[in-house]
């Protein structure tokens, strides 16, 4: 096995199947011949087998370990050899040993929005910005900390409730809570700069007429953020969500935008490509 590749002595006692103390008395053995030496990785020591020398047939040790090399190692061995080399690349790699659980372990110590949380601080912290269908308030701790004013409007007073209640956890007085819908937003004309409706557009019934409000609460020039889910075949979906349809399409949704100012520099050829791309791509898990 030695010859094969450099092991430790737990790695040889899982390939021999044999408890450690029995391995290690038989290295003892073999390090007197001269046959093996040891070096240290890191915290792990790591048993090798000599080169031959060549100095010829005076040399038993030396000529042993040339035989040595020339043996075969029996199938079983073989298989569990390979196996105990490749778990240990696994072990080597703590990105590839941890590759399936590294989301969980991201969101345990540095929590779920922290990107979130560095991309809003790109943008302007003077904006006014207006979370359109806030549901539990999910998003309005980022918003607050990032923004001047943040207004979380939505139709149900539950959600509203919850959305307050995370408010008052977080200790966020910059927020002002609204009851209404998507079709009549209770603002003022031009009185936000920013207008996040996110997975909340596909709820209307009427998609024009929430689009429209957008634009009338937005400032000359201002953004709006839309994230939608895509036309989907799923029954059990729609009929859980209570959605009237079942997503958006693309196509419709930037013709209806693109009727008011402040969407149509960014609504362009391209933006079509971009989401007709996308949907080719995205795929809709309930």
């Amino acid at each position: 096995m030695l010859a094969e590749a450099p092991l430790t002595v737990g790695e040889i006692s899982e390939v021999l199947l044999l408890p450690q103390p029995t391995v290690s008395r038989h290295l003892k053995n073999l390090r007197a011949t001269g046959l093996l030496f040891d070096h240290r990785d890191g915290n792990r020591t790591i048993i090798r087998l000599v080169e031959p020398a060549g100095n010829g047939p005076a040399d038993l040790p030396d000529l042993l370990n040339q035989w040595i090399r020339r043996q075969p190692l029996p199938r079983a061995l073989r298989t569990r050899l390979d196996h105990v080399l490749s778990k240990r690349d696994g072990e080597q790699d703590s990105f590839a040993r941890l590759a399936h659980q590294w989301d969980e372990i991201r969101c345990r110590y540095f929590g779920s929005q922290f990107a979130l949380e560095a991309l809003a601080s790109l943008l302007p912290p003077g904006w006014r910005a207006l979370d359109v269908g806030t549901g539990t308030g999910y998003l309005l701790p980022t918003l607050a900390r990032n923004f001047r004013e943040v207004v979380a409007v939505d139709p149900s007073g539950a959600m509203l409730k919850l959305s307050q209640e995370i408010s008052i956890r977080e200790g966020l007085r910059n927020i002002r809570f609204r009851y209404g819908r998507l079709e009549s937003l209770p603002l003022a004309p031009e009185s936000v700069d920013l207008a996040l409706a996110i997975l909340v557009l596909h709820h209307s019934e009427r998609l024009a007429d929430a689009l429209s409000e957008l634009h009338r609460v937005l400032i000359r020039k201002g953004t709006v953020l839309i994230v939608d889910i895509m036309p989907h075949e799923m029954e059990d979906f729609q009929r859980e969500m209570g959605d009237p349809v079942r997503g958006l399409e693309p196509e419709t949704t930037l013709a209806l935008a693109k009727h008011w100012n402040p969407l149509r520099n960014f609504l362009d050829a391209r933006a079509l490509d971009l989401l007709t791309e996308g949907r080719k791509r995205v795929t809709l898990e309930p």
